[in-house]
């Protein structure tokens, strides 16, 4: 039985949210399709590159179920892959391309120009034979020597002209390929999700992809300065400014979209920690130690006394400790984390660079 296929790329579903941690962000996407009764796939191509595919998260809403959500990392043509951010590189670098063949090959005829030129130059005199020198000959050797220094130095002018350029062409391509190579760290693979849904009868479905990506974070920043009085009437000022370093490299652009800072630690896999166990006890004063024999009875009968005189004097010193009583616990909510929204929606781009909010 084949399943009807329906298929999206991740960069044309929209942004919801970006939740950026310190070493990671969190990505909603939205997703809005119209299925008929039965059972369909659902598949999402070409995710970001630095995707931890164990984030993966699909919910929905709509009459539907969500049978199985499944990531897969399958071979493909790089081109196919590539982000939009990525393609609109690639073809700005074919422009300046275009543009640096097109100063070369006026660089080339200007070459050739002043090839042919030296060539008349050398024949010159070449010929075979004794040459006649006189007035009319030197005012024609005149008029071509002025002719050659004139075109030449011209010729030479426009070449350096010519080759400004094309070396800044190439800088700015050189630039460009750099950008490229390194959001195409992804290599020719797509990161692709299949969602099966049975859907229980014709309607609009909404999904909300969410899922983690590597390559993100922010640190803050404060500015605080003190600003002195003007006069004795007035008071002394400190002011403080807080702002945030957003870094991003994850291979897609958050696009138009609400931005989140939080100061959680997310993870995934991992382990509780095992307690440790202390044993205590009460304190209990050593026994009065045995007594050495003594030669005189009477003696030894009042050190026996006077130890034992002591042992109770030190059991009644010992404060008595009230019992311990079992306490039932209770659950209660804990503020771990601090989440900051920026009042407006905002575009990073993929570019490792540091944008200040």
């Amino acid at each position: 039985m084949v399943i009807p296929t329906v298929t999206f790329k991740a960069t044309d579903l929209p942004i919801q949210s970006v939740t950026v941690f310190n070493d990671r962000a969190q990505v909603k996407r939205e997703l809005k399709t119209h299925l008929e009764a039965g059972v369909h796939e659902v598949v999402i191509e070409n995710l970001a590159s630095s995707i931890d595919g164990d984030s993966i998260r699909v919910d929905g809403t709509g009459d539907a179920e969500i049978h199985e959500v499944k990531y897969k990392e399958e071979h493909a043509v790089r081109e196919d892959i590539d982000s939009p951010e990525v393609k609109n590189l690639v073809e700005e670098r074919k422009k300046l391309q275009n543009q640096k063949d097109a100063l070369s090959d006026e660089k080339d005829l200007l070459k050739r120009q002043l090839d042919s030129l030296n060539s008349m130059a050398n024949k010159l005199g070449s010929t075979d034979g004794t040459v006649l020198f006189n007035e009319e000959v030197e005012e024609n050797m005149t008029k071509f020597f002025t002719f050659y220094d004139q075109r030449a130095l011209a010729l030479h002018e426009k070449m350096r002209e010519a080759e400004r350029p094309i070396e800044d062409l190439e800088n700015q391509i050189d630039k460009l390929a750099r950008q490229i190579d390194r959001l195409r760290h992804s290599g020719s693979f797509s990161r692709n999700i299949f969602v099966t849904v049975n859907v229980t009868e014709e309607s609009d479905l909404t999904f909300l992809l969410t899922y983690q990506v590597y390559e993100a974070r922010w640190y803050p920043h404060y500015d605080i300065r003190v600003v002195s009085a003007p006069s004795t009437e007035e008071k002394t000022v400190l002011k403080m400014d807080y702002f945030a370093e957003i870094v991003q490299n994850t291979g897609e652009e958050w696009t138009d979209t609400k931005i989140l800072l939080s100061t959680a630690q997310p993870c995934q896999g991992g382990n509780v920690p095992e307690l440790g166990t202390f044993n205590v006890s009460f304190y209990v004063p050593p026994p009065p130690p045995e007594p050495e024999p003594y030669a005189n009875e009477v003696y030894y009968k009042c050190a026996v006394e006077e130890e034992t005189r002591r042992y109770r004097s030190d059991m009644e010193a010992v404060p008595k400790k009230a019992r311990m009583r079992s306490v039932g616990m209770t659950a209660s909510q804990q503020v771990l984390s601090t989440e900051f929204q920026l009042p407006e929606k905002k575009t990073i781009p993929s570019d490792d660079s540091e944008h200040k909010m």
